[in-house]
C-alpha cells in the first residue's frame, strides 16, 4: 500500500471514529435527560397519588369504621374505582401498594395499563434482593432508584411511604423500556451514518485522485532530481579528489628537481612527474610567445 492509499484509509478511518464518537455524545446526553424526566414523572405520580391516598384514608378512618372490611378496605375500594379508567404510562409502567405482614412484603394493589387489581401478589421476603423500592417505602424512605422489583426485573422506581395506612406506594417502569428508543435510534443513526460515511469516502477518493496522481508524480519527479544531484554531488567529489591528488603529486615532482637547473631540470622534471604519474612517457613544452599563429 503506497503512502497515497494510506492517507486515504486513515482519512477514512478518522471519519468512521469522529461520527461514532459524536453519536455516543450526543445519544448518551439524550439518554441522560430523558432518564431525569422519567425521574421527575415517577416522582410526581408517585408523590402527588400518596397525598391523595392519605386524605382519602384519613377521611375513612373517621367516617367509614363500619365499612365491611373497615376504613383501610373503603380507601382501597376508592383507590381502585378511581383509576380505572387511568391508561397508565408507557408499555411497563405500573404502580403498586405493598404493606409489611410478617416480614414479607404484602402486594396489596398493582395497577398497569388499567388493569387495577386487589388480588394478592406472591409476597417477597423482607430479606429478599428482589422489590428493593417497595422496601425502602415501607422504611418511611422517599426517593427515585434503580433497582430490582418483586419479578427480578431492572426498573427505574419511584418509592413513597403512606404512613397513615402503614403501606408504600411505588410507581415504577422497566429500564429496558426507556433505553429502547435509543438503541433503535442508534443503530438506525450507526447505519445510515455508515453508508453516507461510505458515500463521502467515495466521493473523496473519486474528486482527490487527480491530485493525489499529480502529487505522485511530483514527488517522483524530486526524488528523481534528488538522485541525480547526489550522482553530481558524488561526481565532484570524485574530480576534487582526483585534483587534489595530481596536484599533490606535481608539487612533490617539482619540489624534487628545485635544485637542478638549466636543462637539467626540465629533464629531471619529465622524469619526476612521469614516475609521480604513472607515465611511460611525458612532454613538457614552453610557449615563447602569446600569439597563436607564430
Amino acid at each position: 500500500m503506497d503512502k497515497n492509499n494510506k492517507l486515504r484509509v486513515t482519512f477514512f478511518l478518522i471519519m468512521i471514529a469522529s461520527a461514532v464518537v459524536v453519536g455516543v455524545i450526543s445519544l448518551s446526553i439524550s439518554y441522560r435527560q430523558a432518564f431525569k424526566e422519567q425521574e421527575a414523572r415517577l416522582t410526581d405520580i408517585v408523590q402527588s397519588r400518596a397525598r391523595m391516598i392519605e386524605a382519602v384514608a384519613s377521611f375513612d378512618s373517621q367516617y367509614s369504621s363500619d365499612f365491611p372490611g373497615g376504613p383501610i378496605a373503603a380507601t382501597l375500594i376508592q383507590i381502585r374505582k378511581a383509576h380505572q379508567d387511568f391508561k397508565g404510562f408507557g408499555r411497563t409502567g405500573e404502580f403498586a401498594l405493598a404493606n409489611l405482614d410478617n416480614d414479607q412484603i404484602k402486594f396489596l394493589l398493582r395497577q398497569r395499563h388499567g388493569q387495577f387489581s386487589l388480588e394478592n401478589s406472591a409476597p417477597v421476603p423482607w430479606a429478599s434482593l428482589l422489590a428493593e423500592p417497595m422496601r425502602r417505602a415501607l422504611q418511611g424512605q422517599s426517593g427515585v432508584m434503580t433497582g430490582l422489583d418483586y419479578a427480578g426485573v431492572e426498573v427505574l422506581a419511584a418509592y413513597e411511604p403512606i404512613a397513615v395506612l402503614g403501606l408504600g406506594m411505588v410507581a415504577k417502569i422497566d429500564v429496558a423500556e426507556i433505553r429502547a428508543p435509543f438503541i433503535q435510534a442508534g443503530s438506525i443513526s450507526a447505519l445510515g451514518g455508515f453508508f453516507v460515511i461510505l458515500l463521502g469516502g467515495f466521493l473523496f477518493i473519486r474528486i482527490s485522485e487527480p491530485y493525489a496522481l499529480e502529487l505522485k508524480q511530483a514527488n517522483q519527479k524530486l526524488e528523481s532530481e534528488a538522485l541525480e544531484r547526489k550522482a553530481q554531488e558524488r561526481a565532484l567529489d570524485i574530480s576534487r579528489e582526483q585534483y587534489e591528488s595530481l596536484l599533490s603529486q606535481v608539487s612533490k615532482a617539482v619540489a624534487g628537481v628545485s635544485k637542478k637547473t638549466g636543462e637539467q631540470f626540465f629533464v629531471s622534471l619529465v622524469r619526476s612527474l612521469s614516475a609521480s604519474l604513472g607515465f611511460s612517457f611525458v612532454t613538457i613544452a614552453e610557449v615563447l610567445t602569446e600569439d597563436p599563429e607564430r
